[in-house]
């Protein structure tokens, strides 16, 4: 490792002449002649000229008295480096004490002496940016990740087994620690664990990257303290995600965590250690006084006293579980009763963790960010169910359990199809403001869809102000799709009534035979969807029915001619087929029909 000596001059402070001596024959070979002796830092104070790299030697070591912070407060500029030397190897918290950047022990080289100078002036240019420690002993794994992560900006270092790893950390105080789990000299949940029983260190964020993918070492990870976990092989959006997570400053706080414990002692000391990890904590000391808190504002994790004054813990917990806000909230429950009949009775109650009395903060964090990372998942999939149909969503988590995940996969299928879209829609946009627009829109959906839901079907997608909705089941889900339609027409005139603006709606069912499978890129993108002419000849009997009226196909009308009055009306052409297609219009419901 190279360092340009040209622009930094080298002092060396030792009152010992035969380390003098040995220092200059060392260094002097090694084309280091730049070099100034002094015995003391008094003699050296007013001849420093930076950028300088001062030496110092701090043997014997009962007899060294020099204050090198103040030191380097007084006489030294913010681009100087202090390294000391030793006969003995110094400990990161001896050098840290210090005040010294780097050490080195006696005897070294000039090499020895540059490689530091090189390393130190390589941190000190990184301390702009966030310094990253990955310790993995793969030093292809190594390429890659720098190679990620370099281009993003941050400043990476590398250890390669855990000791080396835990001595890095502590002579650089990294912004974030990534490290393996299977590492020779000290495993990953050694290093883990290390670090965050370490008071200088135990607030810098640990990310477990391996190639250990069971719930087991999943769960150790955390147990070790490991603030995140993710998996190899590498993914990089993945990893540069969850790095940008804990580096990133936002304006926002983590979760919100209420803490309810009659005594004040072990509330504080939660909330001390919960607050150390960037959570906001609210407390309370009774059950009732829990609930009002729960009722105003936003909690994402409780930790309950099974004994708190004016209600019982377990009843609070049942309460809050009858909460919408608060029904799938994570929930600590605080005992120092552990039999085996409170824990069952805690459970059955809504309990999500059960921790028995005395405990340790980090024993009560560990949980926690384990119970947040879950209910993390949780809320992640119920916001994507919003996005994706239900049968997406069951075939993607389908999918996942695979062996084969990038399969695409394909089945014939019977379906009923339902097609509705809003008349001069295109016009009514160009009359209304945007934000008009979309109130209007979503206020006819939530209604359409929700007796669409009503009646079995599910919601395929929205294209632009139309609905595709498909139900199963043959003669049964055909009835209930033009049940639907009835409905929804029905409902439509309620709306009229209080709309920003009166609409039309068209309605168009048919049943048959499609294909419902995976539709797009197998590596990127894709949609779980049904095609086929079934579809096809759906969204062409939307186009043709009357307004809002309701067009069925004769093999619809076939399944329900039992349950519904129907109007035959002329057969329509659909595009790239020769038969036309028997067309109904739906007049009414039947008496006997009872579904």
């Amino acid at each position: 490792m190279a360092m340009n000596t040209d622009s930094r001059s080298f002092y060396i402070i030792t009152s010992n002449i035969k380390a003098r001596i040995l220092l200059k024959q060392e260094l002097g070979s090694g084309s280091l002649e730049k070099v100034r002796f002094f015995s003391s830092t008094e003699e050296a104070d007013t001849e420093i000229d930076g950028p300088a790299l001062i030496l110092i030697d701090i043997d014997p070591g009962d007899e060294f008295n020099i204050d090198l912070k103040q030191f380097r407060n007084q006489s030294l500029g913010e681009d100087d480096l202090i390294i000391v030397f030793s006969i003995d190897a110094l400990e990161p918290a001896e050098l840290e004490a210090l005040g010294a950047d780097g050490s080195l022990k006696l005897p070294f080289a000039c090499e020895n002496l540059l490689s530091l100078a090189a390393e130190l002036e390589k941190v000190r240019g990184c301390r702009e940016e966030e310094i990253i420690l990955f310790i993995d002993d793969s030093r292809l794994i190594h390429k890659m990740v720098d190679a990620i992560l370099t281009p993003q900006g941050f400043c990476v270092k590398h250890a390669y087994n855990g000791f080396e790893g835990l001595r890095m950390a502590g002579e650089l105080s990294p912004d974030l620690i990534i490290t393996d789990i299977q590492m020779p000299e000290m495993d990953g949940y050694e290093v883990c664990r290390k670090i965050k029983e370490d008071d200088r260190l135990c607030g810098i964020p640990v990310l477990i990257q391996s190639s250990l993918t069971d719930g087991i070492h999943i769960d150790r990870g955390f147990e070790s303290g490991a603030d995140d976990y993710i998996t190899k092989p590498i993914n990089q959006a993945e990893l540069i995600s969850r790095i940008n997570s804990f580096l990133i400053s936002v304006p926002k706080s983590r979760e919100t965590i209420l803490v309810a414990d009659n005594s004040k002692l072990i509330s504080n000391m939660i909330t001390t250690g919960l607050k150390k990890q960037g959570f906001d904590c609210l407390t309370a000391s009774g059950g009732p006084e829990v609930l009002s808190i729960a009722e105003k504002e936003s909690i994402d994790l409780f930790i309950i006293s099974q004994v708190l004054s004016g209600m019982e813990g377990r009843e609070v917990v049942r309460s809050l579980r009858r909460l919408p806000a608060t029904k799938s909230c994570p929930i600590i429950m605080l005992s120092s009763r552990d039999s085996r009949l409170d824990l069952v009775k805690s459970r059955s109650a809504g309990v999500s963790e059960f921790i028995s009395k005395p405990f340790s903060v980090e024993r009560m964090l560990v949980t926690v960010e384990k119970l947040l990372a879950e209910y993390r998942f949780i809320k992640e999939r119920d916001a994507m169910s919003m996005y994706l149909s239900e049968a997406a969503m069951d075939h993607a988590g389908e999918l996942a359990k695979s062996k084969s995940p990038l399969a695409m996969r394909a089945e014939a299928a019977f379906r009923t199809i339902l097609f509705t879209d809003i008349v001069g829609f295109t016009p009514l946009c160009e009359e209304l403001p945007p934000e008009k627009v979309i109130e209007l829109l979503n206020s006819y959906f939530d209604m359409m869809v929700g007796i669409i839901r009503e009646n079995g079907g599910t919601i395929d997608k929205f294209i632009g102000d139309a609905i595709m909705a498909v139900f199963g089941g043959k003669e049964n889900g055909a009835i209930l799709a033009v049940k639907s339609g009835m409905e929804m027409t029905s409902a439509l005139e309620e709306f009229n009534r209080t709309s920003i603006r009166p609409i039309n709606i068209r309605i168009g069912i048919n049943s048959g035979e499609v294909v419902l499978g995976d539709l797009g890129s197998q590596h990127f993108r894709r949609d779980y969807t049904l095609i086929g002419d079934a579809v096809n000849i759906a969204q062409r009997l939307e186009g043709a029915a009357p307004e809002n009226r309701i067009l069925v196909s004769d093999a619809t009308m076939e399944m329900v001619k039992d349950y519904f009055d129907a109007e035959s009306r002329e057969p329509i052409a659909l595009k790239g087929k020769q038969d036309m297609i028997k067309t109904h219009l739906i007049l009414a419901r039947k008496k006997k029909m009872t579904i």
